[in-house]
């Protein structure tokens, strides 16, 4: 379901929609989530094994994207939790992927980086604890 006919059937509460994936889906959804998601006004992105993208890689006009998301007074505040496994050595590195993270890290007050290791690229149910306590957390904040 696009973003667009979510929030249509939230009656226009954009921020109770929140964007996410794994691996290359993560990189992708966080590119549509640093482009779009200020103008939507989504409530947050969590995704896993992925990346933060860049210009350099191909994904034109991220960076300009990115810098607009950052000075957004709202939107900078909304949460982008990623969970990256530090021993993926074959799909995305944690080289690649700390040195993507670079241009967020303390620009970004919501972003939340949980390092994991031990399975390489195939986090497993890790994967889903981090996405339940994404939404816990999320829960708690409107107590």
């Amino acid at each position: 379901m696009a973003a667009q006919e979510e929030i249509a059937r939230l009656k226009g509460a954009s921020h109770r929609v929140f964007l996410g994936g794994y691996s290359q889906g993560c990189g992708v959804a966080l590119d549509t989530y640093l482009r779009e998601g200020r103008q939507l006004g989504l409530g947050g992105f969590v995704g896993a094994g992925g990346w933060v993208p860049c210009d350099k890689d191909g994904f034109t006009g991220i960076d300009s994207a990115i810098a607009r998301l950052i000075a957004d007074p709202v939107q900078r505040l909304r949460p982008l939790w990623l969970m990256l496994p530090t021993d993926d050595a074959k799909f995305v590195t944690w080289q690649f992927a700390s040195a993507s993270l670079r241009r967020l890290s303390g620009k970004l007050p919501g972003l939340g980086l949980r390092k994991v290791s031990g399975r390489g690229h195939g986090i497993g149910d890790w994967e889903g604890d981090f996405l339940t306590e994404f939404f816990d957390s999320l829960l708690a904040e409107k107590r």
